[in-house]
């Protein structure tokens, strides 16, 4: 009795399996269709369900792993397409904007370049005080505030307000001969302070937010209250800058995706 029981409890188990792989095999099958059929995330989908509910199944595993690094592969390749046809795009806007500014680059130590507005060329604004923006050919945007003038006021900030009190004030940037510096020509006092990435502390976005309205402009942190209105002229320059920064940091984005999707691409061909 016990030798029937069993028996009968093997051949169970063994319909058992042979009943889940049968399963597993008609949802690979679903999976090769859609994959033949170019729907790879639809494919995607049931092979990543494929293993989670037949994970002992190892001929369905080698299977699915396979059909998995085909339907990555196809993927990657989409992406590449869509990527590169944005990118064109994006380099169209690019060469079109790029005549209204001045491209300068330090070959001898800047490894990337920088945008200025051709109104904010240093050679034609040495004798003011003005709040200056550039954007680097990564799209990464910067700011420096300018001063000008008979003594030296040794700031390392600069917060932006509104007419109604509403205000925004960068980062402080200590003295440091670089990002924070300072020199005397014609007894004249300039100091320029920069801010880049995050240091603008939102300044940036306030200025752009407030284009039609007066703007005051405080040197921080120095040993006397030093203010200017910023002009209009700076203020258009800075929304032209941004407005450039955001095609900029898509081009460098969509080249960083086209890169890893190569990556990838030659990753799967190798595995396959």
């Amino acid at each position: 009795m016990q030798y029937r029981l069993f028996f009968i409890a093997i051949l169970l188990l063994l319909f058992s399996c042979n009943k889940k792989e049968i399963d597993a095999r008609a949802h690979l099958k679903k999976a090769r269709n859609f994959y033949e059929n170019a729907d790879y995330n639809s494919a995607q989908k049931i092979l990543d369900s494929l293993k989670t509910l037949y994970p002992n199944h190892l001929k369905v595993r080698k299977e699915v792993l396979r059909l998995g690094r085909l339907v990555k592969l196809e993927q990657q390749t989409q992406n590449i397409a869509i990527f590169d046809s944005l990118l064109q795009i994006r380099l169209a806007q690019r060469d079109s904007m790029k005549t209204a500014f001045v491209f300068e680059k330090k070959t001898e130590y800047d490894n990337i370049g920088k945008y200025y507005a051709k109104s904010q060329i240093l050679e034609n604004n040495l004798r003011r005080s003005y709040i200056r923006s550039g954007v680097n050919e990564l799209g990464v945007m910067e700011l420096a505030s300018i001063y000008c003038g008979a003594q030296p006021i040794r700031h390392t900030g600069l917060k932006v307000s509104g007419a109604e009190g509403e205000y925004t004030e960068t980062e402080a940037i200590p003295h440091d001969g670089g990002m924070n510096y300072s020199f005397t020509d014609l007894n004249m006092t300039i100091e320029t302070v920069t801010y880049t990435g995050k240091k603008d502390n939102g300044v940036i976005q306030f200025i752009y937010n407030n284009m039609d309205v007066p703007i005051k402009a405080e040197y921080t942190g120095g040993n006397g209250k030093y203010a200017i209105a910023v002009s209009q002229a700076d203020k258009a320059a800075l929304a032209n800058i941004r407005d450039f920064s955001i095609i900029l940091s898509d081009i460098s984005r969509l080249n960083k995706e086209i890169e890893k999707s190569s990556l990838r691409i030659a990753y799967f061909r190798q595995k396959i």
